[in-house]
């Protein structure tokens, strides 16, 4: 008989469960072991669940500063935070890396502060649920990441979409504080959105009055009309009156047909449910009383796009041409990027609306290296804005002209080659020019560089008023003694204003405001002049920034000993070298009309009241002569 052998063989699984490590809060320090249940902190534990109490025992909340840790799931109750902050003393970018899902309170929410990141970025599909606020996103996960049904994810600063797509349907994703999304730098890039975004403008300006707005997502008038009252007949032309008057309008280049004016160009676009296109520019009239927030919410504008820009010649060129555009993306775009992507299809500079009350304000412009009235290179998330058009064609953008930051107001540029930026102001509003050179440039009109004025006027309008056109922006080749900056100033009430150069940055040149009234010359480093005008009225030929050497800059050697001006048939001589010094003035045919001895550094010849043209003044002083040419008004 033959025994059976049976052999049993037995097969062991082990399964190795997430661990849960708790933060006890005994100190702030993350990577403080004594702060966590496990007795170990989770640095680089990317299978290690971690959790934040509500209350941790020992009452204070993490702090990240030293190491960017790697966890597993991500709970962080109601009313926790956690700060992520960079490395003060490496200056390294810190991040908590998250590598399954993050799950934060329901009701008061959770918070995520400081300077660092939240990432995602596991093997897996991730989610996100509860209520997070947050300041910094970043999605790096080729499986992608979705918010839950319900969730509310509060974003105060920017989202990075590194890789992969964040879905957000049915829930609420919130770009707070005119926080972007970046999708686009660098070029590596390729993360996406899917579903609906909130994408939110904090007007801080108290005024009433217009603002140009643009959508950065796929929306309709319905979105702006939760925000403030949109009211008034739909697709009229507001160049006639109306009851109520229509406070949403776009702009139509090609109705300035009739009068050749700019302003028969506004239709009214009150109808809830009109398309809030990309690049699509609309003006509103708000009465609701700043601080406030915009908000648009739809699927995010990304990638390509563009916008039909048309010029209809009139019998008034300078109202040609003048479309309403505005910025497409959840992301600042740069107007030097944009310029340079539609080359010859519009003029050098944009124009943007500065309201200062119901019906007063300024155009702010730019030209890609410097702007007016607080307008700059970079363009900011939902904003309007005009162009002027060369003439019919298609406006392009796409992700290049996208830029990473948007940092304040206003921000002033570094000084100019032969700067003068002026400034008139009545201390409630003010206008603002700038000219400067480029060897490139001419002392005419150059469509890539200068910037004209903007035909729908201000409350106060100052330009250099040359022979082909008024400039906000006027950029020539040498700006010398023989330069004369003709100006025209156009007020909308009577009052005192002053003129001030804010900017001279003019090497061995002495700029002044000369006043063909009254033939006073202002030295504009020295003073800012007042003067009193008359609303509606147009000064165009009176006032001119003219040039003299500066004395201050002359080489010691030089033969040019005094600085010489005229003011009301006085002539203010300032020497370089303090001395006595002999002076005789005559006219052009050699006649002595005046003269006088000065001394110390420098006096005062009076000339013949009845005098008026050239006097040519001879100085001599300390065994030199110096000749000079002065124009008497």
């Amino acid at each position: 008989m033959k025994k059976q052998l049976t052999l049993l063989f037995y097969i062991t699984t082990s399964v190795v469960m997430a661990q849960t490590n708790t933060w006890l809060g005994n100190t702030t320090a993350w990577n403080l072991a004594t702060n966590w249940s496990l007795g170990s902190a989770p640095i680089t534990a990317p299978a290690v669940d971690v959790v934040i109490p509500s209350s941790p025992s020992g009452g204070q909340f993490p702090v990240i500063t030293i190491n960017s840790p790697s966890i597993g799931q991500l709970t962080i109750q109601d009313g926790a935070t956690i700060t992520v902050n960079n490395n003060t003393f490496l200056g390294t970018p810190l991040s908590l890396i998250v590598n399954k899902s993050v799950n934060a309170g329901t009701g008061s929410g959770s918070v995520i502060n400081g300077t660092g990141f939240l990432v995602l970025q596991g093997a897996a599909a991730q989610t996100i649920s509860g209520k997070l606020s947050l300041r910094k996103f970043r999605l790096n996960n080729t499986n992608g990441a979705s918010l839950n049904a319900g969730t509310v994810l509060n974003v105060d600063s920017f989202m990075l979409m590194q890789a992969g797509t964040l879905t957000t349907t049915g829930a609420s994703l919130v770009l707070r504080n005119n926080a972007y999304i970046n999708t686009f730098s660098p070029n590596t890039y390729t993360g996406t959105i899917n579903g609906p975004v909130t994408v939110q403008r904090f007007i801080t300006n108290t005024a009433d009055g217009y603002r140009n707005f643009s959508s950065p997502v796929a929306t309709t008038v319905a979105d702006l009309a939760d925000d403030f009252s949109v009211f008034g007949q739909n697709a009229v032309q507001c160049w006639y009156a109306y009851s109520p008057y229509p406070n949403l309008q776009e702009y139509n280049e090609a109705l300035s047909i009739v009068n050749g004016s700019y302003y028969e160009g506004w239709l009214s676009y009150t109808g809830t449910g009109n398309v809030l296109s990309p690049m699509k520019g609309i003006a509103a009239r708000t009465y609701e009383g700043a601080p406030y927030t915009i908000d648009f919410t739809g699927q995010p504008n990304d990638g390509p796009q563009s916008i039909a820009i048309t010029n209809t010649p009139t019998s008034t060129p300078a109202d040609d041409g003048w479309n309403l555009i505005g910025n497409p993306y959840p992301s600042p775009i740069r107007w030097s990027a944009l310029k340079a992507l539609n080359p010859g299809e519009m003029g050098a500079s944009y124009y943007v609306f500065q309201t200062t009350g119901e019906y007063s304000g300024n155009w702010g412009s730019h030209n890609g290296v410097t702007g007016v009235n607080g307008a700059r290179d970079s363009i900011g998330i939902a904003q309007g804005f005009f162009v002027q058009a060369s003439g019919n064609s298609t406006l392009e953008m796409n992700n290049t002209v996208r830029a990473a930051s948007f940092s304040g107001y206003f921000k002033v540029e570094d000084v100019l080659p032969n700067e003068v930026r002026l400034v008139l102001s009545d201390n409630t509003n003010s206008d603002e020019i700038v000219a400067y050179t480029n060897m490139d440039a001419s002392p005419q009109f150059d469509a890539e560089m200068d910037a004209v004025k903007m035909p729908a006027g201000s409350t106060i309008q100052l330009s250099f008023n040359l022979p082909d056109r008024a400039y906000a922006i006027h950029v020539t080749d040498v700006i010398n003694e023989q330069t004369i900056l003709p100006l025209k100033v156009l007020v909308n009430v009577d009052g005192i204003y002053t003129l001030q150069a804010i900017q001279l940055n003019t090497p061995g040149l002495r700029a002044y405001l000369r006043d063909a009234s009254t033939g006073y010359l202002y030295d504009l480093s020295a003073e800012a002049p007042a003067f009193s005008f008359t609303g509606g009225y147009s000064y165009a030929d009176r006032f001119s920034v003219v040039f003299e050497p500066d004395i201050t800059s002359v080489n010691p050697e030089g033969d040019l000993m005094a600085n010489v001006i005229v003011r009301n048939h006085e002539l203010h001589i300032k020497q370089r070298i303090s001395g006595v010094a002999d002076v005789k003035v005559s006219n052009l045919i050699g006649q002595e009309i005046s003269g006088a001895t000065i001394f110390g550094s420098g006096g005062v010849v009076s000339l013949p009241v009845n005098f008026k043209g050239v006097a040519v003044v001879h100085i001599a002083a300390a065994g030199k002569l110096s000749i000079r040419k002065i124009f008497v008004h």
